[in-house]
């Protein structure tokens, strides 16, 4: 009977994954960008309307990574590599608003985006340019990493591409200083999450050793709290601090039960968990991430397929905000390429158990 329900449950994972897959497939837009909300709530359902950024499309499309070997999936990824590649700067960085948004001037480009995008783009073998000296021009003293690409105090270190790059600040001069002192961001932003996502991307070696001890500190010492701008969804936040206990790092091997608890104690103080589609592709993604083997991850997938449409999407939920929280971003394909993921990372720890 057990093996009866196993494969039931297989046979369910691989049909939602092909219902989903087609809900993508048809909505992605023609230039192969994936459509984002703006909205004023965590549900987004207060108002919603669109707005054209480029790091949800690199997020979705690096869920699908894992699948394209089907031609559907390849199909959308290279469109979705198009519309990227179009909307990079000098030096191989991004910014978080396309080409085509009003607000696209007045935001300078950020360390986040640009890893989030190259990474799906390198694992597509499609990045144009190694924007690795970018990046390293964009620390600290302590050698961590800036979220935006401005004008710091190691200026003078600053190559001919990273000045021309900063330079688009010149010619909006006063909208410029009203951006940096009427809203909540600031030139000297070092956040949490953006310092993992590049620790990622980079890799683990002396470069990011900084990066990974700054991520330790932060965890053991309970400070997570305002340690980050733009992802401040609790199971968001961790989502993308489990990435890390993929590399082989030490130090975060050495506080991986620690995480676990953490992990767990958040998705327990979360009163809409098993009702909220996006934290809940998360919650199982990342507890798979961490090797959790728990009767709990089985009964999370259940209740996730049992809430996916008939069209197969699953409900948008806030994934990035503002540091006020007075806007957020989401989709409804956002949340389904996250939902896949989570499905495909079941399947793949399924199946890794019946070979052992």
């Amino acid at each position: 009977m057990a093996n009866l329900d196993k494969q039931t449950l297989s046979e369910k994972i691989d049909a939602s994954i092909d219902r989903a897959v087609d809900y993508l497939s048809r909505h992605q837009l023609h230039n192969g960008e994936f459509i984002a909300y703006m909205a004023p709530d965590p549900e987004m359902q207060e108002w919603c309307a669109p707005d054209s950024i480029t790091g949800i499309t690199a997020v979705i499309g690096s869920c699908l990574v894992p699948l394209q070997h089907r031609e559907d999936v390849n199909n959308m990824l290279a469109r979705s590599v198009n519309f990227l590649t179009y909307n990079m700067f000098r030096g191989g960085v991004w910014g978080y608003y396309t080409k085509w948004n009003q607000l696209f001037k007045l935001l300078p480009p950020d360390t986040d985006d640009t890893v989030l995008i190259s990474g799906f783009l390198k694992k597509r073998n499609a990045l144009p340019v190694d924007n690795t000296s970018m990046l390293l021009l964009n620390r600290a003293k302590n050698g961590l990493f800036y979220t935006w690409f401005t004008i710091h105090s190691n200026f003078l270190q600053y190559s001919r591409t990273f000045w021309r790059l900063i330079a688009r600040e010149l010619k909006l001069p006063v909208k410029s200083i009203l951006f940096w002192t009427m809203n909540d961001h600031r030139r000297n932003d070092i956040d949490v999450v953006v310092n993992a996502n590049i620790v990622c991307y980079l890799g683990y070696n002396e470069i990011t050793k900084p990066a990974v001890k700054f991520i330790r500190d932060v965890l053991v010492q309970n400070r997570e709290k305002g340690s980050d701008k733009w992802y401040l969804n609790e199971i968001v936040y961790y989502s993308f601090l489990s990435r890390l206990f993929e590399l082989d790092i030490p130090e975060m091997t050495a506080i991986k039960e620690l995480f676990i608890t953490k992990l767990f104690n958040a998705i327990k103080a979360s009163d809409i968990f098993e009702n909220c589609d996006l934290e809940l592709a998360l919650g199982i993604s990342s507890l798979l991430r961490l090797g959790v083997k728990d009767e709990k991850v089985t009964q999370y997938l259940e209740r996730l397929l049992s809430r996916q449409s008939k069209n197969g999407e699953w409900r948008r939920f806030e994934l990035v905000s503002g540091p006020s929280r007075k806007l957020v971003w989401g989709s409804e394909e956002t949340t389904t390429a996250y939902c896949i993921e989570a499905l495909h990372l079941y399947r793949g720890q399924s199946a890794s158990q019946g070979r052992n």
